[in-house]
């Protein structure tokens, strides 16, 4: 059930991305190249490599790398953008008791105590972490007020022209379609 709910959030969160045009500032395109560099470094180093090793072993320079990851970045840029914009629209936070749950739930994985996990949540991390999850209840919120159309199992013989009575033949995608929330918005 949990990879269903997973692929069926995902193609909600394609549709409104592929339909949506986003001014993306260069500068946020950048540093999320820098992020993603970084996070891939450090998956280097935990396998005893670094990317300059990396880079040599591959025939690439790091800045070939920086190029290969911009697409990317300039994805997951985009969909923060639109995220963060539903979210400020349908007003969509954090609660005092999800951060708390949340802080729990990284020191039972962690097996730390709660106190010092807390102590470790401050200034950007802190910021980060009301993020991550402001953003995640804003994709629950849109999987939940989604209207989702399914294609049908079976192909349906096509109709000529004159057995179609001049109506258009409707065609049903094969991933889901997002529409237009109905939710109330304020004012």
């Amino acid at each position: 059930l949990e990879k269903a709910e997973y692929e069926q959030k995902n193609a909600i969160l394609d549709v409104i991305y592929d339909a949506t045009e986003v001014d993306i500032p260069p500068i946020m395109v950048a540093d999320q190249v820098e992020d993603m560099l970084d996070e891939f470094g450090q998956q280097l180093r935990y396998q005893g490599m670094d990317l300059e090793m990396y880079a040599k072993f591959t025939g690439k320079s790091v800045d070939g790398i920086r190029a290969e990851l911009k697409p990317d970045a300039e994805k997951k840029v985009k969909a923060r953008l639109i995220l963060e914009a539903i979210a400020k629209t349908e007003k969509i936070e954090a609660t005092e008791e999800e951060i708390q749950s949340e802080l729990k739930e990284m020191a039972d994985m962690y097996k730390m105590e709660l106190d010092k996990v807390k102590k470790s949540f401050v200034g950007e991390n802190y910021q980060m972490l009301l993020q991550d999850i402001r953003l995640r209840k804003t994709i629950d919120f849109i999987a939940e007020n989604a209207k989702i159309e399914k294609a049908d199992k079976e192909e349906k013989p096509k109709k000529t022209a004159e057995q179609a009575d001049d109506k258009p033949a409707k065609e049903k995608a094969e991933k889901p379609v997002a529409k237009k929330s109905t939710a109330k918005k304020d004012k």
